[in-house]
């Protein structure tokens, strides 16, 4: 076959190591802010003096931000005038409209389809993407517009914006409230501060060098178990037929909530790459990957196709000893949110330990609070200590017998099934615990949360869930040391035992309370 000629954009740059290396990003440097029509001091290389009037922030306060659907609004620059790329941008990027190409765009990229295209308002005609590549939270898609580089930043299926380097221009797509701005300076500093592995990327792009790598994960938990692994139950079938073809899964397990080759064994047979998000972006780059990612995308309306997956994983675990009653306790020691936690979790275990007592069963305590993806770094063994803490405060000198204390924090979400599917009762803050317990298992769950958070119920099964009455959480003390973090509230006790009588209604009941008690 025969070798593509030189790149007419992007030069060639070898690996190389000491001044050769600092010479190549020099060159990655010039050869980017060519392409990109910026100022070379824009760009970060060896030798350049540091000036805030080319950094990242200067230059998203430069560009011309066009936002059609959010408060900016079109602004006074000259594409904030033009009505014609006005209807073009509605046009392309309608909600309707975007779903059909992304859904296409999708499909594309697995059976390895060349020519994928998006539209290009300001030009009026298609630019072609070639490949994508994951920083933070966004997706970043570099296109060419005839010559012209646009970047595509996207959450999921959202477009967020369009970035053109040339104009300095921004054009927003979604009407999302985000910090646009904000958004666009996080993008260049990503861009602008690594010419050298940007410029062999795009090197590799532009000749068609970039192998396609099928990206799982999510920073967030509950969109991963919903969508993300939904898409690859959807997709099983073609994402198998993708790695046939050549390509190749790209898995950063910290943002794999669970483990996916434990939910689809299948997939594993696939040639894949495990790396951590924090060496994702860099990953990506230096190996030539067109990176596509779908998630927080599509779903089913319950969780009834996980269980299916997960049924050997549920169903192999022996019961536990007969004549026993499970309580699952979450801990919330990061965000330390229930200000009363010790003395409100004490009063829980008090109340069914009497109420196990009258019935004859025994009491066992499933401790909780915080999910692993893979090995604990530092900040998750300070949370998991915290945790440690508080559900030895809880159970110092109680006075009900407790059968079993099983702690589950720091396991990763599959790990936590086989004893969360056996508990008569789970207490939680709505999040990751309140969706294994009551969404994926049904099993019996309390929440509360604070009344100014806002809480959705796409992450819950309403049959399963009893919410603390919203008259008993109450605001911290006047001296909080933390009450500007995380909307700190407490929990009343009769709120508790109000739920608590909700929750076990016919199941188990709750002796008669002095009501000085409360």
């Amino acid at each position: 076959m025969e070798e593509p000629g030189p790149d007419p954009i992007i030069p060639a740059a070898p690996a190389l190591s000491g001044q050769a290396r600092r010479d190549a990003a020099l060159r990655a440097a010039r050869d980017m802010a060519a392409l990109c029509g910026l100022d070379l001091r824009h760009f970060r290389y060896p030798g350049r003096e540091p000036d805030p009037k080319y950094g990242p922030a200067a230059l998203t306060a430069a560009c011309e931000v066009v936002d059609l659907f959010g408060p900016l609004g079109p602004g006074d620059g000259p594409h904030g005038q033009d009505e014609a790329l006005h209807g073009r941008i509605r046009a392309a990027y309608a909600h309707r409209t975007w779903m059909a190409r992304y859904k296409a765009l999708n499909a594309a990229f697995l059976v390895h389809e060349d020519g994928r295209s998006i539209p290009a308002p300001v030009s009026g005609q298609e630019a072609l993407v070639l490949g994508s590549v994951p920083f933070q939270h966004l997706q970043i898609t570099p296109c060419l517009d005839g010559g012209r580089l646009l970047l595509l930043v996207s959450i999921g299926y959202m477009p967020v914006g369009l970035f053109h380097p040339v104009e300095r221009l921004f054009l927003v797509l979604t009407d999302f409230r985000l910090d646009m701005r904000g958004t666009l300076r996080t993008v260049l500093e990503g861009f602008l501060l690594r010419p050298l592995p940007w410029a062999g990327w795009l090197r590799r792009a532009t000749r068609g060098g970039l192998r396609r790598a099928f990206l799982i994960g999510d920073n967030r938990p509950s969109h991963y178990l919903r969508q993300s692994l939904a898409y690859l139950d959807e997709q099983e079938a073609a994402i198998l037929g993708f790695g046939e073809k050549g390509g190749m899964l790209l898995v950063a397990p910290d943002l794999c909530a669970m483990d996916p080759f434990a939910v689809f064994p299948t997939l594993a047979s696939l040639d894949r790459l495990s790396v951590g998000s924090d060496r994702l972006t860099d990953t990506v780059l230096l190996s030539g990957l067109d990176a596509h990612r779908v998630y927080r995308f599509g779903g089913y309306p319950d969780a009834a196709w996980l269980s299916v997956r997960l049924a050997p994983l549920i169903e192999g675990v022996p019961p536990g000893p007969s004549g026993r009653f499970r309580v699952m306790i979450s801990l919330d020691a990061e965000r330390q949110r229930v200000v009363n936690a010790v003395e409100a979790f004490r009063y829980v275990l008090r109340r069914l330990g009497a109420a196990c007592a009258a019935a004859g069963l025994e009491l066992e305590v499933v401790w909780d609070g915080w999910t692993l993806s893979g090995p604990p770094t530092p900040k998750d063994k300070e949370v998991m200590g915290r945790i440690e803490a508080m559900a030895a405060a809880i159970t110092e000198g109680l006075e009900v017998p407790l059968a079993e204390q099983m702690r589950i924090f720091g396991r990763s979400a599959a790990g936590k099934v086989p004893v969360l599917a056996r508990c008569d009762l789970a207490l939680t803050t709505r999040g990751t615990g309140a969706m294994i317990t009551s969404w994926l298992l049904r099993r019996p769950t309390i929440t509360f949360h604070h009344p100014r958070a806002g809480a959705s119920w796409d992450y819950l099964d309403r049959s399963t869930v009893t919410d603390v009455d919203p008259r008993a959480i109450g605001e911290p003390p006047a001296d909080d040391p933390l009450a500007a973090r995380h909307q700190r509230f407490t929990l009343a006790p009769w709120g508790l035992e109000e739920a608590l009588g909700r929750a076990l209604e016919g199941r188990l009941a709750l002796p008669p309370l002095q009501e000085a008690t409360l």
